[in-house]
């Protein structure tokens, strides 16, 4: 019997590429945590010396959910108009070297005390941005979770109730970073 080859390179092919097709159908679509714009009031401190109060709107965005029951992302501030012309006349500096958005990463926040949807808070606490030689200081404050037609969606709602329950076991915070990360579980 003789074999066809270019049935044997078909064969070869598939399998070559049969591990390729695999990874690409276990990405998915990252599914965002994220925020609504709260306006805020915050305090400046220039060169180690002033406080003025300006003020923005200020939203978070999770980039990974930890085993302490928190989450980490980064907080962008869009300092307003006012604000920045406050800014350059106190720092001698020209409005286009104030920048509008700030944002910084790293940063933890929890699930406010007693939350649960629909109206889910997270709590911010006493953070700090910088930028040339400037502090932003913000107070503790609550940030209102945007809520989607996501699974991400749901599954942040059940946590938020089964921590105010005091229930957390065998809670998948791996499914929500599968989630965030768009991998899909096996």
């Amino acid at each position: 019997m003789k074999i066809n080859p270019h049935l044997i390179r078909l064969f070869c092919l598939l399998i070559f590429l049969a591990p390729s097709f695999a990874q690409e159908s276990e990405k998915q679509k990252p599914q965002p945590i994220g925020t609504y714009d709260k306006e805020v009031s915050s305090q400046i401190n220039i060169a180690n010396q002033l406080l003025v109060e300006i003020n923005g709107k200020l939203a978070f965005q999770a980039t990974a959910c930890n085993s302490d029951q928190s989450f980490t992302g980064i907080v962008t501030y869009q300092i307003t108009e006012t604000s920045r012309k406050k800014i350059a006349n106190l720092t001698k500096k020209d409005l286009k070297n104030i920048p509008k958005k700030i944002e910084r990463k790293n940063v933890v926040v929890r699930f406010a005390q007693n939350t649960e949807c629909p109206a889910l808070k997270f709590k911010v606490s006493s953070l700090e941005i910088e930028f040339s030689e400037i502090k932003i200081h913000f107070t503790d404050f609550l940030l209102d979770f945007k809520e989607s037609q996501e699974e991400i969606s749901a599954l942040i709602c059940k946590f938020a109730y089964r921590i105010k329950t005091g229930d957390t076991r065998y809670f998948s915070i791996r499914r929500l970073n599968e989630l965030l990360y768009g991998i899909k579980s096996p």
